[in-house]
């Protein structure tokens, strides 16, 4: 997956914000179903319809947002939290937003990485045996 956690302030989240937020979809569904599939977890939620600007910034989209990070935190790693709720016609997110949701995301993906890691060698194929 791909995760892009260096947002800064002169960052233009709009010009490209369509296409980087169908990525964070993308990432947060692959993880959502790698969770169900690989760890038994029951996780679930709905990605948008992403439809070029009409998308962005609608609250109930970002909320939508939320709400999915929220649901992939299974696991107790290092996160930001946010009592974020998007109004419609409020702000925009900004950048410090944007890189929490890649950077809670990115934590999430990297210990479902060390959690499959722990329970091959931990489980049955490496269980004390030589």
């Amino acid at each position: 997956m791909v995760w892009k956690t260096d947002w800064g302030p002169g960052d233009n989240y709009a010009r490209a914000g369509v296409t980087d937020l169908a990525r964070l979809w993308s990432n947060y569904a692959a993880i959502r179903d790698l969770l169900n599939s690989d760890f038994g977890f029951s996780v679930l939620f709905t990605a948008p319809t992403f439809d070029g600007y009409k998308t962005v910034p609608l609250a109930a989209m970002l909320n939508a947002t939320e709400a999915a990070l929220n649901a992939i935190h299974v696991w107790p790693v290092t996160w930001t939290p946010s009592t974020t709720v998007w109004q419609a016609g409020g702000p925009a997110p900004g950048y410090d937003d944007i890189n929490r949701w890649e950077c809670n995301g990115q934590a999430m993906d990297d210990q479902a990485d060390r959690t499959r890691d722990a329970r091959i060698y931990c489980g049955e194929a490496f269980a004390g045996e030589y």
